[in-house]
């Protein structure tokens, strides 16, 4: 929310109505010792923590830029990779999924180790996931799983990723491990919450060709 405190400055009662990022500190000999949480690690936070660090610990400052860089692209390299990212969409809207890939490789190979934070890691999960439906239209189930799976690492739940990777579980056919496959199929689907109709019929897919292997996944 907006109008949340800043933790590691705000006090006590402020910090106690602040859900999504929490520090405790503790003073230690001439410095202190800090723990904080933020669910979506925004630069913010980095800039925060960073920040009283380096005004904790005189003989060993930890500058605010080197915490967050771990995480975030600078802006040009962040404005290539969603400019790579724009030549993808293109091309997956033009039916040229191989294009797409490409695209997408390129704006990810950007990001390298980085996950994001704030709307960077919103961006990667959109360029995994997107590319996951790439691998999906040309049948490559499993690059399919992997990229929805690191799209689900990075946001947990993410519904299109959900969904891309129940797919990628249903399409291998005929293999040793396919009721297990469509077992975990069932389970992302069933997590999605209330289904639509593509989910109803995805569920009922997997019903249907798990009795025909001999039983529910």
């Amino acid at each position: 929310k907006g109008d949340e405190p800043d933790s590691v400055t705000a006090d006590s009662a402020a910090m106690a109505s602040d859900y999504d990022v929490c520090v405790a500190t503790h003073r230690f000999g001439t410095g202190a010792v800090a723990f904080f949480g933020d669910v979506n690690c925004e630069g913010r936070t980095s800039e925060l923590v960073a920040a009283f660090v380096a005004g904790a610990t005189k003989e060993a400052p930890v500058a605010a830029w080197a915490i967050a860089s771990r995480l975030q692209l600078d802006a040009d390299a962040y404005a290539s990779a969603m400019q790579a990212k724009s030549a993808g969409n293109t091309a997956f809207g033009g039916g040229d999924y191989a294009g797409a890939i490409a695209r997408y490789d390129e704006a990810l190979a950007l990001y390298g180790d980085k996950k994001g934070a704030g709307a960077q890691r919103e961006e990667k999960v959109k360029i995994l996931s997107n590319r996951a439906e790439c691998h999906l239209r040309l049948q490559e189930w499993e690059r399919a799983e992997a990229d929805a799976g690191a799209a689900i690492q990075l946001e947990p739940m993410h519904p299109k990723s959900v969904l891309r990777r129940a797919k990628a579980y249903m399409g291998p056919k005929g293999t040793p491990d396919e009721r297990h496959k469509l077992g975990l199929a069932k389970a992302d689907l069933q997590a999605l919450g209330k289904p639509g109709v593509d989910v109803r019929a995805l569920l009922a897919e997997v019903t249907a060709r798990s009795k025909a292997l001999g039983g529910e996944p």
